[in-house]
């Protein structure tokens, strides 16, 4: 035990100095004050023979600050069927996998999928799939996959290079295939179009939802943000927001960040 502690210390304070999100101070102090949490899940994770590979463009870092930093993952648990939405190369999945009964993951970067397969193939409740979801019928979508792993939804319509095409999946049609209690979303600004959906339509039985909001300092965001909270309200849902860096912010100040994570519950 002592021997993998070493090890995870002196890979992160490695990693600290050359991965360039470490060079932000806020994050620094992340890993700072986290490390020890973070060693105890390292260790979880090492007890159940389950051998993590990182693309070289990412390092262990950058993915527990974009997964073991929010507070409201610990209380994403004893669900029956979680929809994760995109789930990177590992790390929200696997976590959701240790705490509730089957999780769905689907992830449209095909390098992405890869570290998928590999890093979570031993593990049987976990489902995941090489598709888009989005609130289309069409049958595939593109993207550039040139633009690199560490961002899943940075499309851009006029990439001539490197265009991958994914099976797309209506949120919808999938809602009525399984009867999801619990989603993770974070989709690096597509989640206003899957939100309006859901809203529209209302066919969905979350119990539990962790979504990341992105670009706040857009007015049409942030409004469509205030809609979507008054909106669950109504429907018996609590919620607390926070930054990455686990801070508890209110709504009233959200106008400030550029992006938050918010947790809703079913009271």
């Amino acid at each position: 035990m002592i021997k993998y502690i070493f090890t995870f210390i002196s890979r992160e304070c490695n990693l600290l100095f050359t991965h360039p999100y470490m060079f932000y101070l806020r994050r620094f102090w992340c890993f700072f004050l986290n490390s020890i949490l973070w060693i105890k899940r390292d260790l979880y994770y090492r007890y159940k023979d389950i051998n993590i590979k990182f693309p070289n463009k990412v390092g262990v870092s950058y993915v527990l600050m974009e997964t073991f930093v929010y507070k409201i993952f610990s209380e994403m648990k004893w669900l029956d069927k979680v929809l994760d939405i995109w789930w990177f190369i590992w790390e929200s999945a696997l976590y959701l996998a240790c705490y509730n009964k089957e999780v769905y993951c689907y992830e449209l970067s095909k390098t992405n999928f890869e570290y998928l397969q590999k890093n979570c193939k031993n593990l049987k409740n976990i489902h995941y799939y090489n598709a888009w979801i989005s609130v289309s019928d069409v049958k595939y979508m593109q993207y550039n996959e040139s633009l690199g792993v560490d961002s899943t939804i940075r499309v851009r319509s006029n990439a001539s290079k490197n265009i991958v095409y994914v099976k797309n999946l209506n949120i919808l049609t999938l809602l009525k295939k399984h009867k999801f209690d619990g989603i993770k979303l974070d989709i690096e600004g597509g989640e206003y179009n899957i939100v309006d959906s859901l809203i529209k339509n209302d066919k969905f039985n979350f119990k539990k939802w962790i979504i990341e909001f992105h670009f706040l300092n857009k007015n049409s965001n942030l409004r469509h943000l205030k809609q979507f909270i008054k909106f669950l309200l109504k429907k018996r849902y609590k919620y607390e927001i926070f930054t990455n860096e686990k801070k508890k912010i209110s709504l009233s100040k959200l106008y400030k960040y550029d992006f938050c994570n918010i947790y809703f519950e079913l009271i």
